[in-house]
């Protein structure tokens, strides 16, 4: 069984980025379609929020983020190894972490004797896709930080918009059976508001979720909720609360074609627990 859901946020400022840009201004990571081009947030960068949600909420962490001053980089395993290299993941620790069986990991291996050590992720995570296409000259000048702890003055490219977050859960019986508890911190930490940073952010666009939409399907090829792109023309009233229905926006596909499925959500504030219901029945 499969659960594939679909999120849209209230208006983020964001200004995330790869460390690219045209002459000194800093741009956005952006993607064309239909010949307009929209702003993104990593899917990478949202699972990694995600996971600091998760932490502060109590989950088994087997990647872990640290608050200390030296600004260092996360650990692995119960050993909290610097290295993800140096960790040495056995069956066992698969049901011991709460995220490992959501992500995943993949360790490469140690010279040309020794294979990559990996697992399958049960949660799959798209890029965050901005409903209302990026404009040219939308820009604004700010203070960066730079590795030293100095300051910098920058010139980025900035948008204002919702976006648009799909998903799917894999509601494998192994994880049903040895860590249930996962699917709650994970709904959870999705719902609860993220600070996603890009690859070179000195910006954190804080990410609310408004409305959550979700369906159940035995399909594995199922694809994710989309959104027609001329129901979104209408929705530079940004700060406006979305009102409307549903089934009529969102509409579930295979290989293209239009398919059938009862779609439940709406507002984050209504349907937070809801969600969390539906899929423990259909666990």
């Amino acid at each position: 069984m499969y659960c594939s859901f679909a999120i849209l946020t209230r208006p983020v400022l964001a200004t995330n980025n790869r460390g690219e840009s045209q002459g000194n201004m800093t741009t956005l990571q952006t993607m064309t379609a239909g010949g307009l081009k929209h702003s993104v947030l990593r899917g990478a960068s949202l699972k990694y929020a995600i996971r600091d949600n998760m932490q502060e909420m109590g989950a088994t962490m087997w990647r872990k983020t640290h608050a200390d001053l030296m600004g260092g980089g996360p650990t692995y395993g119960a050993e909290d190894a610097v290295r993800m290299n140096d960790v040495v993941v056995t069956p066992e620790d698969l049901w011991t972490f709460d995220d490992l069986p959501l992500f995943g990991f993949m360790i490469a291996g140690k010279g040309s004797s020794t294979s990559a050590s990996k697992s399958r992720h049960l949660v799959s995570l798209s890029d965050a896709l901005s409903v209302v296409p990026y404009r040219t000259g939308e820009e604004g000048l700010g203070l960066g930080v730079k590795p030293d702890g100095d300051l910098a003055l920058y010139n980025y490219q900035q948008h204002y918009t919702r976006y648009y977050i799909t998903g799917r859960i894999n509601l494998h019986p192994e994880l049903l059976a040895n860590r249930p508890g996962a699917l709650n911190y994970f709904i959870e930490a999705l719902l609860a508001g993220l600070e996603v940073g890009g690859n070179h952010a000195c910006h954190f666009a804080s990410v609310q979720p408004e409305m959550v939409m979700w369906y159940f399907h035995q399909m594995k090829g199922a694809s994710s909720l989309f959104i027609p792109a001329e129901e979104t023309r209408r929705w530079d009233e940004k700060d406006e609360p979305l009102t409307f229905p549903i089934q009529r926006y969102l509409k579930p596909r295979v290989n293209g074609d239009l398919i059938s499925y009862e779609i439940e959500g709406g507002s984050i504030s209504d349907c937070t627990d809801q969600f969390k219901a539906a899929v423990k029945a259909h666990s």
